[in-house]
């Protein structure tokens, strides 16, 4: 937790942004594994981890924005909690932790804002994602829980996502954290993988990142990707097989701070410590779409524009190699690039890897002028808008050789004017390559956050 001060600062704006009307802020609550009181880890709500900062389940934070009141609402701990968990703060002691001078149970929340409604009054809240939360809010508002996401606040959506778009400089040092952590965890990967009578399989690799995490009182921010087929982007799950030479290990790490900031990196590297020639070309051209983000990426600039950019270096390298062919215009503004580069240059990074993706990307994401593409690929974009100072993201271009979808577009004869099948499906063996680091929007251009991790082999 940060002082109390920064989140009464935060809420303090988050009502001037609303003005009238209640809102909701929930935590979240323990979720059963396989019974009641054998749970999944706990992971706190992000926006309510920005607003009111207590890592507790099952509370509730509720400000009026039209005089200035603010409650937290929760359970006092009964002597089995204390007996099986340990003694905790009290409602009040948790409360005054983050400024908030008024704590209400369950039943008094359900008062006042059965009163507000009755009243006409605006209640803002998001529609939650996690089961209990969604039945908590549903009762309160005496509103079936699929009816949430339709009457849920625009309002509060956009002035939460502004507020949290920003970072502050202690949410900076906190990501530079969990950044340096998840460095620690990539190196391990870099040197195992390129030791020359390496023998680990993935799944060793993998359990070795988990003692990491565990030695560096980190968690992680999604479950480790370790795989030697990185053409499937979200693969958590490692293979028994043995690392074998010649192949390419793609590692997607994150590690998540104390306080629950994320780190999220990727590094593609060759077993036995040696790219191929074929694979050293597709590496070399995502290296410097990479480094092209780095130049390009500004106050000012948008994250479409960056993306395109990135993009059109995949483009031109993989022209240079055979595999594509034409105008470089006609195949971005065509989106044929999108089969070796179907995702986007790179996302917001905090309290959430893809930060804020709950709120829905649209609308953080997007905007009037600058709408969501429905194009393959670019729809994958995740933000598009234009950059700010203090804002941190990910910086991760790819090219990846799909079979599937390379055999699909072929029969399709989609895009056959800029895509050589013949020569793209002597890569069908290849799977992906990846690199990815966090940066950080400055005044005038962008950095690299963490310490640097090896990316040339």
């Amino acid at each position: 937790m940060f002082d109390k001060e920064t989140y009464a600062i935060r809420r303090k704006k988050l009502t001037e942004k609303i003005q009238h009307g209640l809102i909701i802020l929930s935590g979240n609550y323990t979720t059963p594994f396989n019974y009641a009181s054998n749970t999944f880890p706990f992971r706190q709500d992000s926006t309510f981890l920005y607003y009111i900062g207590i890592d507790e389940p099952g509370l509730i934070a509720l400000l009026d924005t039209d005089n200035g009141e603010e409650y937290l609402c929760g359970e006092e701990p009964c002597p089995d909690d204390i007996i099986w968990t340990g003694a905790t703060p009290t409602l009040a002691q948790f409360a005054d932790m983050s400024g908030i001078n008024k704590t209400i149970n369950y039943n008094q929340l359900q008062m006042i804002i059965s009163k507000a409604c009755n009243k006409g009054r605006k209640i803002h809240f998001v529609a939650p994602y996690q089961a209990q939360v969604s039945i908590t809010i549903g009762n309160l508002l005496s509103q079936h829980v699929e009816k949430l996401k339709s009457i849920q606040s625009s309002d509060l959506i956009h002035a939460i996502a502004e507020m949290r778009k920003i970072k502050e400089p202690q949410e900076i040092a906190e990501i530079e954290r969990a950044v340096r952590t998840t460095a620690i965890m990539e190196q391990f990967v870099i040197d195992a993988a390129t030791d020359p009578a390496c023998h680990e399989s993935e799944n060793s690799i993998r359990a070795a990142l988990f003692r990491i995490f565990l030695k560096e009182g980190f968690f992680y921010s999604f479950p480790p990707i370790v795989t030697t087929h990185g053409e499937i982007f979200h693969q958590p799950f490692a293979s028994k097989e043995r690392l074998q030479k010649g192949k390419i290990l793609l590692a997607d790490i994150g590690a998540e701070s104390g306080s629950h900031y994320a780190g999220d990196m990727t590094r593609s590297v060759p077993v036995g410590g040696k790219f191929s020639p074929k694979q050293k070309e597709v590496y070399n051209i995502v290296l410097e779409a990479q480094k092209t983000v780095l130049e390009v990426a500004k106050p000012g600039e948008t994250w479409l524009n960056v993306h395109l950019a990135a993009a059109r270096i995949i483009t031109e390298g993989l022209k240079e190699i055979g595999i594509m062919t034409g105008g470089t215009d006609d195949i971005i503004n065509e989106g044929a690039y999108a089969m070796f580069f179907p995702h986007g240059i790179g996302h917001l990074l905090g309290l959430d890897v893809h930060d804020m993706e709950n709120l829905g990307e649209d609308n953080f994401g997007y905007s009037e002028t600058i709408k969501r593409s429905h194009q393959f690929g670019l729809c994958n974009l995740r933000y598009a808008l234009e950059l700010k100072e203090n804002m941190t993201l990910t910086n991760e271009p790819g090219i990846y050789f799909i079979p599937y979808l390379m055999q699909k577009w072929k029969a399709e004869r989609r895009f056959a004017d800029f895509i050589n099948y013949d020569k793209a499906l002597k890569y069908s063996d290849f799977g992906g390559i990846r690199i990815e680091d966090d940066i950080v929007i400055t005044p005038t251009g962008c950095h690299i956050l963490g310490m640097e991790v090896k990316k040339e082999f």
